[in-house]
């Protein structure tokens, strides 16, 4: 995306555009004003094509006719937030973030000042967290604070009742001293002596979580958050959460709920962060732009293929940028070892080419698991409705059952869809390993191909399970039966199924070792656009189904060497090691093999700062975060990770385009 966005419109009313603007100025006057108020405020691809099809039209009635129908249909498309905004470049994203955060600071204001002035109790109470607020502007530390005081209260029977839109379920910090184990439910692991020591040593900083200072000084209790005035901080909280998300709900956005994994406080200082609204609005844009385009049948085999050229466009010059932004930006150890992020990047998994042979390496040994045990292996491919497919597959004509639905939704049917075969699967004790591909079809829909691994006895009523849930919408509907669910078995004599998957695997990530795509077309730049589609739609393109921690192995290759002489551990560590996912499964515990019940499983820890004791929380919940340190192997701990790394920034590679225009 350009810094600021320079519109096709604004380029023909100056007499640049040779293309347009003899054209426009040839209209006349009221018919110069109606073409340029229904098009400026879309994106300049969008604008181009609105122009040419109003250009095409000899009848200037038709031609006005026409283009207030599409527009005002593309309108009804764009929530207000970026109804008059849609043709904005990056830094003009920026400034609109910053004003809608400052907004939701605005409106929370009165209410701090209100709490201030009639009860300075709860002012003083709140104003202990000035220090760990790095803001000037005493107010703004003030709403800081009181986002994050109340978080450690249970929230009264009458004021959840009065707050039922805010949900039943709120993941509050326990108002009793705990363990860090109560925190981190994933390891069940108490904090460790040295930890404790680190919290205790620091515990007169306020930087220091609250939960591990009081694990750490049994003396120190939090009664001062157990005032007489609880309920009516709570009260304020949920008042100022609710201002927020009205602004937020009325600009055609959704505001965060709080849940099990957000709270109330987190969820306001969301609303606050500048840095909250650009993402929201980055995503936002590149969605609608896509769904406008979708509307203009634009994303077809004979337009733009899986997805629009201006989605193509903008994602192809995304990458580029982000390369090179990773040259730019370097990890530096604590012995001043040096890496730029380019050079990690090509070493891991976000490397298309290492990403392609590591999912080439887990489907060949799920096959010989397969074979080892006699399980058979089925390919089905999961289609949506008619209802989700725009065009025509042949024409490329709009498709009349289509009903406005977008990719996104279409990946959100099929995951419910696989929900429900999958707990079915659980119930009739059918059990299955393989791995899921999510593609495109030509107009951007999109479907699933699964390859996977069933015992013999169970695959009639696998099929069974799967065709009953996938005929449950419109099932009835015109060529249902023949597209909705497919089912190939996999014959070893004529091929292996990762042969045949290979294809599938190769299509969505690179287009390497293919001739041509499936309606012939390039393979390297059909692998570009479907990468683009999973971006703009937020889709994962592939999952492994059943299996053992996929965590684990990546932990035991970053390893050398192994200190520990266990045959077993030695064994899988040289599994990993050498890329044998056959032997690295069978060692485990078996492609059947419960989770909790692994060999190995990964580890996880506290982050501490050993300078200052800071323990690592979450930025906007303050919730104490788990980082992966390596792996568990009977009940003790191999750190993978030893190093300590900071982020250096070559400052010149972040400098805007417009920084030496005068």
């Amino acid at each position: 995306m350009a810094n600021f966005q320079q519109t096709v419109i604004s380029l023909i009313t100056q007499n640049m555009d040779t293309e347009n603007a003899p054209y426009f100025n040839s209209l006349i006057r009221d018919d110069r004003l109606f073409l340029q108020q229904r098009t400026e405020h879309f994106p300049v691809a969008i604008q181009r094509l609105l122009i040419n099809r109003y250009k095409s039209h000899t009848d200037r009635v038709k031609a006005n006719t026409e283009l207030r129908h599409t527009t005002d249909k593309l309108n009804q498309l764009l929530p207000p937030v970026i109804l008059h905004n849609f043709n904005a470049g990056e830094d003009e994203l920026r400034d609109i973030a910053d004003e809608y955060a400052e907004i939701c600071r605005q409106k929370v204001k009165p209410l701090l000042r209100a709490i201030s002035g009639n009860h300075p109790a709860i002012a003083a109470a709140i104003s202990r967290n000035f220090q760990t607020i790095p803001e000037s502007n005493s107010e703004t530390a003030f709403a800081q604070s009181l986002v994050n005081t109340a978080d450690g209260q249970k929230l009264p029977e009458n004021v959840l009742t009065a707050k039922q839109s805010l949900g039943s379920e709120l993941r509050l910090i326990p108002e009793k001293n705990s363990e860090i184990s109560e925190i981190i439910p994933e390891t069940k692991m108490a904090a460790s002596p040295r930890q404790l020591q680190s919290g205790r040593k620091f515990s007169n900083q306020a930087a220091v979580n609250a939960i591990a200072r009081n694990a750490a000084n049994p003396t120190e209790t939090i009664q001062s958050e157990n005032s007489v005035n609880a309920q009516l901080r709570l009260e304020a909280q949920l008042l100022a959460y609710e201002r927020c998300a009205n602004f937020i709900n009325g600009l055609g956005l959704t505001a965060p709920t709080p849940d099990k994994s957000n709270t109330v406080g987190g969820c306001i200082k969301r609303m606050q962060d500048k840095h909250w609204w650009l993402r929201v609005l980055r995503k936002l844009m590149v969605r609608k732009t896509e769904e406008c385009m979708l509307h203009l049948n634009k994303v077809h085999k004979h337009a733009g293929i899986y997805c629009s050229d201006i989605t193509a466009s903008n994602r192809k010059y995304q990458k580029a940028r982000q390369l090179k932004m990773l040259e730019s930006i370097s990890l530096v150890n604590e012995h001043d070892q040096r890496y730029s992020l380019r050079e990690i990047y090509d070493l891991n998994i976000s490397n298309p080419v290492n990403r392609r042979n590591v999912l080439m390496t887990r489907m060949r040994g799920f096959e010989d698991i397969a074979k080892e045990l006699g399980h058979i292996g089925d390919f089905i491919t999961l289609t949506c409705p008619s209802k989700y497919h725009a065009a025509y597959a042949k024409s490329g004509n709009r498709n009349p059952n289509w009903q406005g639905f977008t990719p996104h939704q279409g990946q959100q049917y099929l995951c419910g869809i696989w929900a429900k075969i999958r707990a079915e699967l659980d119930r009739q004790e059918i059990r299955t390993y393989g791995l899921r591909v999510a593609e495109p079809q030509h107009d951007g829909t999109p479907h699933w191909h699964l390859m996977l691994f069933v015992e013999p006895e169970n695959l009639k009523a696998f099929r069974a399970v799967i065709n009953h849930y996938a005929f449950q919408e419109d099932g009835d509907e015109a060529g249902a039966r023949e597209n909705r669910v497919k089912f190939v078995a996999i014959d070893p004599s004529k091929g292996s199924a990762t042969g045949y998957v290979a294809k599938y695997i190769c299509k969505n990530i690179d287009g390497a070792n293919l001739d041509e795509g499936v309606y012939g077309e390039n393979p390297i730049e059909a692998a570009e656009r479907v990468e683009a589609w999973a971006s703009c739609w937020g889709i994962r393109q592939f999952q492994q189904i059943g299996g053992v921690s996929v965590t684990v192995w990546r932990e035991l290759r970053r390893l050398r060497k192994l200190e520990q002489q266990d045959i077993t551990l030695t064994a899988i560590h040289q599994a990993a090691d050498t890329s044998n996912w056959q032997s690295f499964v069978t060692l485990m515990g078996g492609v059947f093999c419960k989770r909790k019940e692994q060999t190995i499983r990964p580890h996880y820890d506290i982050e501490i700062d050993t300078d200052t004791g800071q323990i690592s929380t979450d930025y906007y919940d303050g919730f104490i975060t788990t980082k992966l340190k390596g792996i568990c192997y009977l009940g003790k701990a191999i750190i993978t990770r030893l190093h300590q790394w900071r982020i250096e920034f070559d400052r010149s590679a972040f400098r805007s385009n417009l920084e030496f225009c005068k």
